[in-house]
């Protein structure tokens, strides 16, 4: 994996998941994450799968539901790439990835011209995550939709109402 071999090492990842003594939770999100950096993304979310199924308590659920998602986003398969952001968003609310899900939504229904949608995430990001990083990036969400909408004056009300709260 450091090497940046990363087919060699999904195929070591998965040795350690076949010998099954220890971390095989850990060892299948890192075979996931390998496959999808391949662009493996069908077989990346066959592993994940199986990790959310065979370890539902492993720490690494939501990571998994983060990476599914991607490869979902990489697939075009949005109502798919949807459900894993929204399974995040629904069960594990104290998850690092919690914004990050917010931010994959919002650019998922923003890509589809569901630019409603696309704000209501996006405000919700600044509204909960003052001052991150993921709170400037949905700013800048927020700055594109309106642009699309057509709606300069409705960006510049949003910003005089939040304030300096990003």
């Amino acid at each position: 994996f450091v090497s940046r071999d990363f087919a060699s090492a999904s195929e070591y990842y998965q040795k350690a998941i076949d010998i099954n003594l220890s971390d095989v939770d850990y060892a299948m999100f890192q075979c996931g994450f390998c496959l999808g950096l391949i662009k493996e993304h069908n077989k990346k979310i066959d592993v994940l799968t199986k990790l959310i199924d065979s370890y539902p308590n492993s720490k690494f659920i939501p990571d998994a539901y983060y990476e599914m998602g991607n490869s979902y986003v990489a697939l075009n398969s949005k109502e798919l790439a949807i459900s894993s952001f929204q399974t995040i968003i629904d069960k594990y609310p104290s998850s690092n990835y919690l914004h990050k899900a917010y931010l994959k939504l919002g650019l998922i229904y923003y890509n589809n011209d569901q630019n409603e949608e696309a704000l209501k995430v996006y405000k919700n990001v600044i509204n909960n995550a003052k001052g991150t990083t993921e709170a400037k990036d949905a700013l800048s969400g927020i700055k594109n939709v309106y642009i699309d909408m057509n709606d300069v004056d409705g960006y510049v009300k949003y910003l005089s109402d939040i304030g300096d709260s990003t």
